[in-house]
């Protein structure tokens, strides 16, 4: 049986509810899974090694648990969709969708000490430890759901702000819970250059031009840095609950995003923040 009828039939065929929804979201084929495991051998075969270990038991579990009850106390409403753990094609480390929440497991790498050197750029860039990164992600991912039941919009919406916005309620929010934003790394080493990158940014933030601003990691430049709107996107919602003296009204508010132009006006954002650092590990 080759490789590619193998994913197919054991894989792709037998999908559950929550993984065929991914597959369709994502693209997920045989011919995709069959490209990715010849592309990346030895680092697969070292997480094959170490998938097996890990079990509803497992401590990082208990630890996204606790992330939910801190999340509950201040947003009472707050709801907990399931969490589905899937192989995809090196597309997306978390997602969501009408299932729930996504978590790309080939992302995990580092626990696993699976060796990087055969891997592309962007995969290589966004290598996660599953227990260090995992409760952040299901954090951020988690608000991305919660904004959607608020009836935020602004995901879909033209302009620059909103897109930054929609992106960085979820890694702001999502910090409250987890204690550190998924991009920690990145904003640590971008705030020395703060100020330059938002005197850019509000120039062109009423555009729909996101080019320079976000998914374009692969376009990155010492330079230029990758996904500096998310960067922007985090301060002003930082920036935003902080000035607020109802916290539980303020994150309401982020999750909604009825209106990013009046959440930035309100935030007082102008180029700075608390510092950020990146903790020991």
């Amino acid at each position: 049986m080759g490789r590619g009828s193998a994913f197919q039939r054991v894989y792709l065929d037998s999908a559950s509810a929550p993984l065929n929804e991914f597959i369709g979201l994502r693209s997920v084929t045989a011919a995709s899974l069959t490209q990715v495991s010849s592309a990346y051998p030895r680092y697969l075969e070292a997480l094959r090694g170490w998938w097996p270990s890990i079990s509803s038991a497992d401590p990082v579990f208990g630890v996204v648990r606790q992330n939910y009850g801190r999340l509950k106390q201040q947003v009472p409403e707050a709801f907990f969709p399931p969490v589905t753990i899937l192989m995809g094609r090196y597309s997306t480390g978390g997602t969501v969708g009408r299932s729930g929440i996504f978590i790309g497991i080939e992302f995990f790498g580092a626990d696993a000490n699976a060796p990087t050197t055969e891997l592309g750029s962007f995969a290589r860039n966004n290598q996660k430890s599953w227990s260090r990164d995992l409760p952040p992600l299901i954090a951020h991912e988690h608000v991305h759901i919660l904004s959607s039941a608020a009836g935020s919009t602004a995901g879909n919406r033209g302009t620059l702000l909103a897109r930054a916005l929609n992106e960085r309620v979820a890694e702001f929010v999502g910090s409250l819970s987890a204690g550190v934003p998924t991009f920690i790394g990145f904003f640590a080493a971008w705030q020395n250059r703060e100020r330059e990158f938002w005197t850019e940014f509000a120039r062109v933030r009423t555009g729909n031009d996101y080019s320079r601003w976000l998914y374009n990691q692969g376009e990155a430049t010492a330079e230029w840095p990758g996904d500096l709107g998310y960067f922007i996107g985090y301060r002003i919602a930082q920036a935003y609950y902080n000035q607020a003296t109802d916290k539980t009204a303020a994150i309401r508010d982020l999750l909604a995003l009825k209106d990013p132009e009046a959440i930035l006006a309100r935030s007082g954002y102008a180029g700075s923040g608390p510092k950020i650092s990146v903790p020991a590990r």
